[in-house]
């Protein structure tokens, strides 16, 4: 999975940096985001658009969005991020993250010398892995806010998935 691959690959480097890229990457994932939602100017993620349950002790965080490009009636959507208490957590590399940034107002992913980030999609892969790991196809919908069938787009078969329906076929009586 691209996701343990980023996590690898980060796991050691320039302070700051690589925590800023995991929490972008965590929270791309686990929320479904276009990259661009939480980066680009305009529907950029906002410190003040984060909350967490607890504290001292997060066990999930709540991103509040006040546009999403499938919500025809203005009213936002809020996004929930939970723990995932293995080396893919969310909330840890977020936490992290925030040691690193601190808790100036603005946009929430900026570099340590405040300025923002900017990138595009992690959708792709969290809709196939969610696929490949069997939830269904209407919670996959709902996670990523998608109002139609076109959410099957996003998931990508593996090629030995799709070679291995030659051998079920062949099986038919």
């Amino acid at each position: 999975m691209l996701l343990r691959r980023l996590r690898d690959h980060w796991g050691s480097g320039e302070s700051g940096h690589n925590e800023v890229l995991w929490a972008v990457a965590c929270i791309c994932f686990f929320g479904f985001f276009r990259l661009g939602k939480l980066l680009n100017p305009g529907g950029r993620l906002k410190w003040e658009d984060i909350s967490f349950d607890h504290p001292s002790n997060p066990t999930m965080m709540k991103i509040h969005l006040s546009t999403s490009k499938c919500d025809k009636y203005g009213h936002g959507a809020d996004v929930f991020i939970g723990q995932t208490s293995n080396a893919l957590c969310p909330i840890t590399a977020c936490l992290a993250f925030l040691r690193v940034r601190g808790t100036e107002p603005g946009p929430f992913f900026v570099t340590r010398d405040g300025s923002p980030y900017a990138g595009h999609s992690f959708r792709i892969g969290a809709a196939t892995a969610a696929a490949i790991a069997g939830v269904e196809d209407s919670t996959i919908q709902t996670l990523g806010r998608w109002n139609s069938a076109a959410f099957l787009t996003y998931i990508r078969t593996p090629a030995r998935q799709l070679a291995a329906v030659s051998e079920t076929i062949a099986k038919l009586p």
